[in-house]
């Protein structure tokens, strides 16, 4: 799908979801859809069970699974049929679509800006607010329209900082775009692999005395 279509495709979906984002109406009710229609329609749960084909027991454990939420779509399509209504369901974004690639553009244009500005003030050619805050928005609105998932996914590593392969790794990737910033995300824990630092802030301005050495050592493998 092309940048404009994918555009069209979220007006398109959040016009559709605008009126029934907020509906309180459509909450679930406390005991489920199906038990509150099935009650509704003076239908007991044994009269359920023989429209489904399934068991007394078994009505009355589908009813429970959709409080639960663990019901497959297959079960509450029949309960659905069973009871003379239309399944209907719908994922509905707390944000309009459009926002969220918005705020998601508003990111990396801080970031690619960001690299940008620190250039340009080593040179002595920092720009004023205004002038920064123009070029922010015509670059969120630049990405909206473009940036595809597979940029996002591209633009961002996140590593196990104690795998140096791992980091190697990420450190070649990051140059094969010279023209964007990268940000790379290596974890870290403190003192990993020695049990007696490991997760400790003393150990930030703390020296080990000679015997925690030899343990440090030995749980490190002298560093093999």
């Amino acid at each position: 799908m092309r940048a404009q279509e994918r555009v069209l495709a979220r007006k398109n979906i959040d016009k559709r979801l605008i009126e029934i984002r907020n509906s309180q109406s459509l909450v679930r009710p406390p005991r489920g859809w199906i038990k509150a229609i099935r009650e509704a329609l003076g239908m007991n749960s044994k009269q359920l069970a023989k429209r489904m084909g399934v068991s007394q027991p078994r009505a009355s454990e589908i009813e429970k699974n959709e409080v639960a939420d663990s019901l497959t779509l297959d079960t509450l399509q029949r309960a659905a049929n069973a009871l003379e209504c239309q399944l209907v369901y719908a994922f509905i974004p707390r944000k309009p679509l459009q926002d969220l690639v918005e705020e998601r553009a508003d990111k990396l244009a801080r970031m690619r800006l960001q690299a940008t500005s620190h250039s340009m003030a080593l040179e002595d050619q920092s720009v004023n607010e205004a002038d920064a805050q123009s070029q922010l928005s015509d670059l969120v609105k630049k990405l909206a329209e473009s940036l595809t998932d597979e940029d996002v996914v591209r633009l961002f590593f996140d590593v196990g900082g104690h795998d140096m392969r791992v980091c190697a790794e990420a450190f070649e990737q990051s140059k094969e775009n010279p023209s964007q910033p990268i940000l790379i995300i290596a974890h870290t824990i403190k003192g990993k692999g020695v049990s007696f630092m490991e997760g400790e802030l003393a150990w930030h301005y703390k020296s080990p005395n000679d015997e925690q050495v030899a343990i440090a050592l030995a749980e490190l493998g002298d560093g093999e």
